[in-house]
């Protein structure tokens, strides 16, 4: 089973902010285009054969913008890569009739239990309004037609329904028509820059001058967004998805890992990941139950690893984070193992060649590893180049 179609390519446009992923990636005839469906091709040869249906089906669905089983199948790769056995979808050996995503049994005869998921962080009118915001872009790439700029929007305002497109053309026209871009281009700073305003939206726009080569040229994205949403607290997302993966499975008899892709457009700081585990950014660790509240003060949030009460979710061995991996940066991925201080079956195998947080003494201690990109025999900036 192939994960994309046998067939000719012939489109080379930029993919559109909204559309479905799979379906450019399937479709597109552009050099990085060729170059993800490649890799992702041969590591879906390597994924098991009996679980290659229900995966393509997730790719083909566009599951969570193709972030789920893009997820699942890089850290089957990186898994495979690191000369690892996966079964899909096996049954805890303690007999419970639970499955968990992957049962990995490493070369160093190692086996452990991994969990895959995803957080995002976003509310559900915050995502709505993005959507409307990238609906936005597509009109006006695809209504203004080749331009000499470059042109950012900002919504500052949340957009509660669709905009009027065709008076926000208009408007966009007249601006850019009284435009010189080389007058804009011999600019170091104070780059034109306008407001689009009704009731309930805000958006500014900033014009840059496109180099003389690429003026007018068809064929490019020439609106570019950023959104200014609701501000995002990873930290307790992360945390929730944690205590939900650690409640499910009563008691597994293996190490047992839960991976997380922790997506936001603004990036997840380890600051983040540290409140989410011990509801401070630098908790002080200690064994006994005793000693928990003096190193805890009033006020100080529960953690999925360690609350007031002392050490909790102690079957969660470890968990892998990944900082906002998508396809256009596998090559550069962020990944960190943050061990549990006083976990039931501590985490010793492949990973640990990733960068790690480990406890030493009532510290966490941050340590340097291999970068997944490299084990993955991935350029930093793939899909972009070989």
């Amino acid at each position: 089973m192939k994960l994309f179609d046998d067939i000719g390519r012939y489109d080379q446009r930029p993919a559109k902010y909204v559309e479905p992923r799979f379906d450019y990636l399937n479709q597109s005839a552009t050099p990085e285009a060729v170059r993800a469906r490649e890799v992702l091709e041969a590591w879906f040869s390597r994924y098991p054969p009996s679980a290659q249906a229900e995966l393509k089906r997730r790719f083909q669905a566009d599951e969570n913008n193709l972030q789920a089983p893009l997820f699942e199948l890089f850290l089957h790769e990186l898994l495979y890569q690191l000369k690892c056995h996966i079964t899909i979808h096996s049954k805890l050996r303690e007999h419970t009739g639970d499955s968990v995503d992957f049962l990995v049994e490493p070369p160093d005869s190692s086996p452990f239990y991994m969990e895959v998921t995803l957080v995002t962080g976003e509310s559900k009118p915050t995502q709505k309004a993005r959507q409307r915001e990238g609906e936005l872009c597509d009109k006006l790439n695809e209504n203004l037609g080749p331009l000499d700029f470059n042109l950012h929007l900002e919504a500052l305002a949340l957009p509660k329904r669709s905009l009027p497109v065709d008076d926000l053309i208009s408007s966009v026209r007249k601006h850019l028509d009284i435009l010189d871009p080389d007058e804009v281009e011999s600019r170091e700073e104070n780059f034109p820059k306008w407001y689009y305003r009704t009731k309930d939206v805000a958006i500014v726009f900033r014009a840059t001058a496109k180099p003389p080569e690429e003026r007018g040229k068809p064929g490019c994205r020439a609106v570019t967004s950023r959104f200014y949403g609701e501000f995002i607290d990873l930290s307790t997302p992360i945390r929730k998805k944690i205590t939900k993966k650690g409640k499910h499975y009563k008691g597994p008899d293996l190490p047992y890992i839960i991976a997380i892709n922790a997506l936001s457009r603004y990036g997840v700081e380890q600051s983040d990941v540290m409140r989410a585990l011990f509801g401070q950014e630098e908790p002080v660790l200690r064994p006994h139950r005793s000693h928990i509240p003096e190193a805890y003060p009033h006020g100080i949030p529960a953690g999925a690893f360690l609350d007031r009460s002392g050490f909790i979710y102690t079957r969660v061995s470890a968990v892998l984070i990944a900082h906002k991996l998508h396809l256009g940066n596998l090559g550069k991925a962020s990944l960190r193992l943050y061990h549990h201080p006083h976990c039931r079956k501590p985490y010793t195998s492949v990973l640990t060649c990733l960068p790690q947080a480990i406890p030493q003494g009532d510290r966490m201690i941050f340590q340097d590893g291999e970068k997944a990109g490299d084990i993955l025999g991935l350029p930093r900036d793939w899909p972009w180049s070989n």
